[in-house]
C-alpha cells in the first residue's frame, strides 16, 4: 500500500531530487536512503536541525503549503515522462 503525503521542500530541493532520481527509483527511495536511513542508523538531528524541522512542520500544519509539491508515487514515472515531453525537465 502506498500512502500519498505532501512534504514541504524548496523548489531547489525539488529540482535536485528530480535531477538525481533515476527512473527506476522513486523520491521515496532517494529520501529514505539519503536522509532517513542516515539519521536513524548513524546520527540524530542536531538541535538546530530539529528546531528548523519543527518550525516547517508547524507552518505546514497551519496551512502554509508554500514550496510544497504533491507527489503521486504510483504514477511518478508517467508524470516525469510527461514533464520531460513538455520540456520542464
Amino acid at each position: 500500500m502506498v500512502l500519498i503525503k505532501s512534504i514541504k521542500v524548496s523548489e531547489k530541493t525539488h529540482k535536485l531530487l528530480t535531477k538525481i532520481c533515476p527512473k527506476n527509483k522513486s523520491y521515496n527511495d532517494i529520501i529514505y536512503n539519503a536522509l532517513i536511513q542516515q539519521y536513524t542508523e548513524k546520527e540524530y538531528l542536531t538541535d538546530e536541525e530539529a528546531e528548523y524541522c519543527n518550525k516547517m512542520i508547524d507552518q505546514f500544519e497551519k496551512g502554509d503549503n508554500t514550496d510544497t509539491y504533491t507527489i503521486d508515487t504510483d504514477n511518478l514515472d508517467k508524470e516525469l515522462d510527461e514533464l520531460e515531453k513538455q520540456g520542464v525537465l
